[in-house]
């Protein structure tokens, strides 16, 4: 269930839906974590759950909401029917899977520092069931007593991953802040590279059959073009 639900309080934590989507997404976690708190069986029943989510698929897509919308409330759902019925290690899987699915479409518009910490959370989250789905398995093939799954170390595995993530971070280049490292493209110090993160072509229409001037690029005072190859360069980069 862990990994669900820090998918959703992520999602939820974005501001990027309506309340009414919010509901939609929670209602299938707290449906599931009702039926397991009160163990009730509930397996005799997967066929109408199927039918149930695939009605609920229909009828969402029917309502007019846009696919990407659809597709996380339907994902959500089919989350919460599989909480509720037996599980198998592949089964396991499967709910990882979905929970990662939902933190990604999330995550692609997020990038402010409560959502790292949700990025953190999740990250621990998922490793603790991976942890869990593939310890014991993998335990048994060895000698001697089974031993206990190292719960403990998985801080620092999300605390290592943190640490690569954040080397990446700061060697790619930053097109939408108009920066490039120097340790990787041999400057003194940050270039600049890409865009500005203000320009915005799209308000007059496609470019190519307007006839108009979109953007005009004029060197510095007192610098031939022809004759400065670093300028040459640049435009051969802009086109």
């Amino acid at each position: 269930h862990l990994p669900l639900w820090l998918a959703l309080g992520a999602t939820i934590s974005a501001g990027i839906y309506e309340p009414g989507d919010l509901l939609l997404m929670a209602a299938p976690l707290v449906a599931a974590a009702v039926v397991q708190a009160f163990r009730w069986d509930v397996g005799r029943y997967h066929r109408w759950l199927e039918v149930g989510a695939l009605l609920f698929f229909l009828g969402d897509l029917a309502r007019g909401h846009g696919l990407f919308t659809v597709a996380i409330h339907t994902l959500f759902v089919l989350a919460g029917v599989r909480l509720v019925l037996p599980r198998e290690p592949s089964h396991r899987r499967q709910l990882l899977l979905m929970g990662f699915l939902l933190f990604l479409t999330t995550a692609i518009g997020a990038t402010d520092v409560l959502f790292l910490l949700w990025t953190l959370a999740w990250a621990c989250a998922a490793t603790l069931a991976l942890l869990q789905q593939s310890w014991k398995p993998s335990a048994a093939l060895g000698r001697g007593t089974l031993a206990r799954p190292p719960y403990a170390l998985v801080p620092w595995w999300v605390g290592a991953s943190v640490l690569f993530g954040a080397g990446f971070f700061v060697i790619m280049p930053r097109l939408s802040l108009g920066l490039r490292p120097a340790l990787v493209f041999g400057a003194q110090t940050f270039g600049q590279a890409g865009l500005g993160e203000r320009l915005d072509l799209s308000a007059g229409g496609p470019i190519e059959p307007n006839p108009e001037v979109a953007i005009r690029i004029a060197p510095p005072a007192g610098l031939d073009p022809s004759t400065n190859p670093q300028w040459l360069k640049g435009l051969d980069l802009l086109r």
